[in-house]
């Protein structure tokens, strides 16, 4: 069957096309992907052999990434999008009856406008605080069926409305690969690229520098204990996503607190090869402050075979599941003082319980969330929503 990708994130989401990309043939769907704007993703794409085209939107519409709850408030950002989505309604990948598989808020309001039909939604985020209740309506009237990406993140979508989409809502955790995230003997770069002595413990932290995602917490809790670990070192690892001022702010924030502390803290800039990070850190930390609808650096450092721990909430209490003492650790979030006495005791364990921590963590992610999970049962929604239709 043919499916086409419509996609205007950053982050994460990429990763999820990617995902699904990399299983479409064995899975028998002609994929193609539509995108904003040229970049990374469209050269990835490229290789895996997917068909990708540029339908180049906006600086308004594509700005606007932070903001998509407030999207229509912004007459720049409204323009942008409906000019995205006639060119989107004009595209030869999108003829008729083709499934439409939309993910991020502006991708589900443009193939909504160019009047695509059948068509997924898939929902990486929880509805914007204060336009919700729109968002939901029109999750529940506009696409055929969604998937949202944790049963937090669905129930969260729900409408006390009647309507529903034809197919309703499916929940499909996302997936990892776990050929590019798996057990490696540390080489201790980590050490040597930030001058930190390579007998030294790492507890890492990789976010996107976004206050939301909790660094001054996790710092506040490792000053609460560094006194009693002194061979310990914490490291945020992480740059911005999107060039706004609050970002700008907040970055250069953090960076004084780093070079004011004088303490074990250290930043290490956002590395393209993520996977590189993981099998050098001892323990990763991942400790948003408001509900993360799903947690990918939980699975990542998972199936890397290094436990976690995380914000007892949304989308990481479900990745770590009712094993979560065997495989890592939950904190309660918004707790930074809870969250140095979970610190406390993960760093007090030895090395060789760590190791089988790790190991289990790997058996996890092998078990339930590996990326050909994800894209077949992906797969299957879409032959439910469109069945099988001759090809062009």
């Amino acid at each position: 069957m043919t499916a086409v990708a419509v996609s205007a994130q950053l982050g994460g989401t990429e990763r999820v096309l990617l995902d699904l990309a990399t299983h479409a043939a064995s899975l028998d769907v002609d994929l193609r992907v539509l995108v904003p704007i040229d970049g990374p993703l469209v050269a990835r794409l490229g290789e895996i052999g997917i068909p990708t085209d540029v339908v180049p939107g906006s600086n308004a519409l594509l700005r606007s990434s932070q903001q998509e709850g407030y999207l229509w408030s912004a007459a720049p950002a409204v323009a942008g999008l409906i000019s995205w989505a006639r060119k989107l309604e004009r595209h030869p990948y999108l003829f008729p009856g083709v499934l439409a598989y939309t993910i991020g808020f502006k991708a589900h309001l443009a193939v909504a406008m160019a009047q695509t039909r059948p068509s997924v939604w898939h929902l990486h985020e929880f509805p914007p605080a204060r336009t919700g209740r729109a968002w939901r309506a029109l999750a529940h009237r506009l696409p055929d069926a969604l998937v949202a990406n944790s049963e937090a993140v669905g129930a969260a979508w729900a409408s006390a409305t009647p309507h529903a989409p034809r197919h309703g809502t499916t929940v499909v955790l996302n997936g990892i690969d776990l050929t590019q995230f798996q057990p490696r003997t540390p080489t201790k770069w980590i050490h040597d690229e930030l001058g930190i002595p390579r007998e030294r413990r790492l507890v890492g932290m990789p976010a996107v520098l976004a206050r939301w995602k909790g660094h001054m917490e996790v710092i506040e809790a490792f000053r609460a204990v560094q006194g009693e670990f002194p061979e310990t070192d914490l490291v945020l690892v992480g740059g911005s996503i999107y060039d706004t001022l609050a970002e700008q702010r907040y970055a250069k924030q953090l960076k004084d607190v780093l070079e004011s502390s004088h303490s074990r803290i250290h930043l290490l800039p956002f590395q393209q090869q993520i996977e590189r990070v993981f099998p050098e850190f001892d323990i990763t930390v991942h400790y948003s402050l408001r509900s993360e609808p799903f947690g990918r650096v939980i699975l990542e450092s998972m199936a890397s075979g290094v436990p976690v721990v995380a914000a007892d909430e949304g989308g990481p209490k479900e990745i770590l599941g009712t094993s979560a003492e065997e495989v890592g650790w939950l904190a309660t979030p918004r707790k930074p003082d809870v969250l140095a006495s979970v610190l406390r005791s993960a760093l007090g364990k030895p090395a060789s319980a760590l190791a089988d921590m790790g190991a289990r963590s790997r058996k996890r992610a092998e078990a339930h969330f590996s990326s050909s999970r994800f894209a077949g049962e992906i797969a299957e929604l879409f032959r439910l929503v469109a069945p099988a239709r001759p090809r062009k």
